[in-house]
């Protein structure tokens, strides 16, 4: 049968040849995309609260899963201008902006429901927020201003699943077990959400927690090439000051400018330029 490949550099080769084969191939069908995309009417239907600038949907557009209609909310006005300008098939009226005002009504309204997708603020659950060395905590947690708008997450998922049972959902937030809202969340949710870091897929630290009721193979978890390093990603020869990639906060512009932005945390990632100078993420770096 001969030798069992082990996870060495060989193995890595193949399995990145695999992945850049299977690149093209999106790329090729992405290309070819007005001939095999399904009618509107064949895709599922789909809701997403909190949408931001919608990085879900753009997740299941590069999937080139077939979407139907498309309902979104957002408080921002930015993001939803960028929404708009990115999927201009995106419902943006039919659900109220502002969550907290969701009712069933709004929920029944919208009809069948294949999937339903929602990324509350973790503001009051962030462990930011925590002195680790103190132990002074100033998380408010599912009581607190941002915080009662995961609690609204479940009610709404509530009203989506009771009008439709079959509906898969994600719901994703950051990792707060240390909380007592962590128990309320798996009680609401149906069970313990599903933990992944970014730094065992991608290049900085970034804990999440991802409630669902989907299916995951064998193996789903197993990255489909080796992690990177910073470094790889930062332009005109920069080199990341930090001895690890810490969380990207989604904080900016408190200072800095529109073309020279200053990440706004405690915990930077500061990039070295060929020059010796310092100097924070680029929004293209970021992304």
């Amino acid at each position: 049968m001969g030798t069992a490949l082990t996870r060495s550099t060989e193995f890595w080769q193949i399995r990145q040849k695999l992945v850049m084969q299977a690149t093209e191939l999106q790329a090729s069908l992405s290309a070819r995309k007005p001939q095999v995309v399904l009618p509107r009417e064949c895709g599922a239907n789909v809701l997403v609260l909190f949408n931001g600038i919608g990085c879900f949907v753009e997740a299941l557009r590069r999937l080139n899963f077939p979407i139907g209609k498309l309902y979104v909310n957002d408080w921002d006005d930015d993001a939803q201008a960028v929404m708009v300008d990115r999927f201009p098939e995106a419902d943006v009226s039919s659900v109220p902006r502002d969550a907290e005002n969701i009712t069933e009504d709004d929920v029944r309204a919208l009809g069948v429901l294949h999937v339903f997708f929602a990324s509350p603020p973790c503001t009051d659950l962030a462990s930011v927020k925590l002195n680790k060395r103190t132990g002074e905590d100033h998380r408010a947690g599912f009581d607190g201003a941002t915080g009662r708008l995961f609690r609204k997450t479940i009610e709404v998922w509530g009203w989506v699943r009771k009008h439709n049972p079959n509906c898969k959902f994600v719901v994703e937030n950051c990792v707060f077990d240390d909380m007592p809202d962590w128990h309320e969340a798996a009680a609401g949710l149906g069970g313990e959400p599903t933990v992944m870091n970014a730094i065992n897929y991608s290049y900085t630290w970034r804990k999440r927690a991802y409630w669902h009721n989907l299916q995951l193979p064998d193996g789903w978890d197993a990255p489909l090439v080796p992690p990177g390093h910073p470094d790889s990603v930062l332009v005109e020869g920069g080199t990341m000051i930090n001895r690890s990639a810490p969380t990207i906060t989604a904080s900016w512009l408190r200072k800095g400018t529109d073309a020279q932005p200053e990440e706004w945390t405690r915990c930077p990632l500061k990039v070295r330029t060929p020059g010796g100078a310092e100097r924070f993420l680029k929004a293209e770096e970021a992304e």
